[in-house]
C-alpha cells in the first residue's frame, strides 16, 4: 500500500523539521476549518511520529559526535600501555643494574611482585573496561600503600601520568556506553514520516475533490503548509543549494542543516 501511495502522490522527500513544521500548520488549519476527525487524527499521529523522529535524530547526531570515542579510547589505551611498560622497564632496570641489597633494587623487586606478578602483558591485553579497573587498582596502590616504594624506585612521575591518562580513558569509555542508533532506523522513520504526508494529502484530495471554490479553498488551507515546504526544497535544488532542515517550531532554516543538532 505504501508503495502505491508513494507512486500516486509525488511529493518531495522532506526532512523531519520541515515535515513537523508543515504538520503543525496543517493541524491548526484542520481544526480551524472543521476538517474530519479522521484527518485530524492522522495529522496528530504524524506529528507524534515526527516528534519522536526528531528525538531519534538528536540521539543519532550525538552518537556521531562521539563516534570517534572508541578510537580515542584506543589511542589512550596505547599511551597507558606505554606508561605501564615504562614502569615495568624501570623496575627491571633497577633490579638488573643494582646490587640485590640496594634499597632501590629491593623496592623494585617488591613492586614487581605486588603490582606486576604476571607482567605487564597480562594487563595490557585485557578488554578496555577490565583494564580500566585494573589500572585504577594499580594507581591506588602505587599512590597509597606503595607510594614510598614508588618514590624510591623513581616511578612516581610515571604513576602520575598513568593516573591522568586513566581518568581520560574512563571518560571516553563512558561515552561509548550510550547506545548508538543505526542510520537505517533514522531512514525508516523518515520514510514513514513522508508516507504520512502522502496519506494526509490523499485524504484531503479525497474529501475535497469537487471542482468548486469551496473545495478548492479547503484544499489550499489544508495542504498549503506541505506544498510550501516542497516548493522551498525545490527552489533550493534549482539554485544548487542544500535544502537545509528547518526549526520545527519556527520554520527558520538551520545553519547545521538538521533539526536534530
Amino acid at each position: 500500500m505504501s508503495t502505491l501511495v508513494y507512486s500516486l502522490i509525488n511529493l518531495l522527500h522532506l526532512t523531519t523539521g520541515r515535515r513537523l513544521y508543515a504538520l503543525k500548520k496543517c493541524l491548526a488549519a484542520a481544526k480551524k476549518v472543521g476538517a474530519s476527525a479522521q484527518l485530524i487524527s492522522l495529522i496528530e499521529q504524524a506529528i507524534s511520529h515526527d516528534t519522536a523522529a526528531v528525538d531519534m535524530e538528536v540521539a543519532w547526531s550525538r552518537s556521531k559526535k562521539i563516534s570517534t570515542a572508541r578510537g580515542e579510547s584506543a589511542n589512550l589505551d596505547n599511551q597507558i600501555d606505554g606508561v605501564l611498560g615504562a614502569i615495568q622497564s624501570s623496575l627491571k632496570n633497577n633490579i638488573a643494574v643494582l646490587p640485590g641489597d640496594d634499597p632501590i633494587a629491593a623496592a623494585s623487586n617488591e613492586l614487581m611482585g605486588q603490582i606486576f606478578p604476571e607482567g605487564v602483558h597480562a594487563i595490557i591485553t585485557l578488554p578496555f573496561e577490565d583494564q580500566l579497573v585494573m589500572n585504577e587498582s594499580i594507581i591506588s596502590r602505587l599512590q597509597g600503600e606503595f607510594a614510598g616504594d614508588a618514590a624510591t624506585t623513581g616511578i612516581t612521575p610515571f604513576v602520575e601520568r598513568l593516573a591522568s591518562l586513566n581518568a581520560q580513558f574512563r571518560v571516553e569509555l563512558e561515552k561509548t556506553s550510550e547506545k548508538e542508533i543505526a542510520w537505517n532506523t533514522i531512514a525508516a522513520a523518515a520514510d514513514k514520516g513522508n508516507l504520512y504526508l502522502r496519506q494526509i494529502t490523499a485524504i484531503v484530495l479525497g474529501n475535497y475533490y469537487e471542482d468548486t471554490p469551496e473545495a478548492a479553498q479547503m484544499r489550499k488551507a489544508l495542504l498549503s503548509p506541505i506544498v510550501e515546504q516542497c516548493d522551498r526544497v525545490r527552489l533550493a535544488r534549482k539554485g544548487r543549494r542544500p535544502a537545509k532542515d528547518v526549526d520545527p517550531n519556527t520554520g527558520e532554516e538551520l545553519e547545521n542543516e538538521s533539526a536534530a543538532a
